[in-house]
């Protein structure tokens, strides 16, 4: 065989071993209503199932004063006696906010990359919401034109608005406007949770949130750092895995290319 086919071929092989992922879904209630008593659920996959450590966390500070105001989530539970056996983590509301915001788990396996999932929390009464009504926006390493817009259900002045991305400073040039825009190319690094507040009541946690997810890839790639896999099509809005070029189906869809109605 040529030298560089059998190079391209190792790279390939090598990009799939060593991106193999534990396989977790997490399912949640309440999105809407960080202020009331919620769970989620982190169910793991197949063979994960043994072997594997579950924790829970939280992904950024969205209030002031750090972990006084942010604490973590508590540590997950195992339901073992359950029909659909996973690991629950309760959230009992406190009239404090401490669970508005983005948390999650953590599934860690010996020889398999860690795998993290999150889910968002916002108040009934937020200010502010994701105009798209979604919590999670997938976009690609070197997409151009991504925004970020939100719109208020109590019909807040937008003068007002500040953002912030993973609960650092505020971000002055994005202020007094529904949209965050980044007109560059995405970089991962672009990557993290934002935050939509109106000036000076962050600590009301009534700010809108939305999580911004970068793949490693291009459109239609997977495999990094090298990318040369090919995803296959995915419809329904469904996303091409970086890891392993597999289609991740939105609810209510299922197959190989998300073509099937649950």
């Amino acid at each position: 065989m040529h030298t560089a086919v059998v190079t391209t071929l190792y790279l390939l092989l090598s990009c799939i071993s060593a991106q193999e992922q534990v396989r977790m879904t997490l399912l949640s209630i309440n999105h809407f209503k960080s202020e009331a008593t919620g769970q989620y659920q982190c169910h793991l996959s197949g063979t994960d199932k043994i072997g594997t450590t579950v924790t829970s966390f939280r992904a950024a500070d969205t209030r002031n004063y750090g972990v006084s105001n942010n604490p973590e989530p508590p540590a997950p539970v195992y339901e073992r006696d359950d029909t659909y056996p996973h690991y629950n983590v309760t959230l009992v509301d406190n009239g404090n906010n401490d669970w508005f915001g983005v948390l999650g788990c953590i599934a860690t396996r010996p020889g398999k990359t860690e795998t993290r999932i999150s889910t968002t929390r916002m108040r009934s009464d937020a200010d502010f919401a994701p105009a798209n009504k979604l919590f999670t926006q997938t976009v690609n390493s070197g997409d151009e034109g991504v925004n970020i817009t939100m719109y208020s259900p109590t019909k807040r002045d937008t003068a007002g608005i500040r953002w912030r991305r993973n609960g650092r400073k505020q971000i002055s040039s994005q202020s007094g406007s529904a949209t965050f825009s980044i007109a560059r190319p995405i970089r991962i690094n672009d990557a993290g949770t934002y935050e939509c507040q109106y000036q000076g009541e962050r600590d009301m946690a009534k700010q809108g949130l939305n999580l911004l997810l970068v793949r490693a890839c291009a459109a239609s790639k997977w495999g990094p750092p090298n990318c040369i896999g090919v995803c296959d099509s995915c419809y329904n809005g469904g996303i091409c895995d970086e890891n392993n070029g597999e289609c991740v189906c939105p609810p209510g869809f299922m197959g190989k290319n998300c073509l099937q109605g649950k």
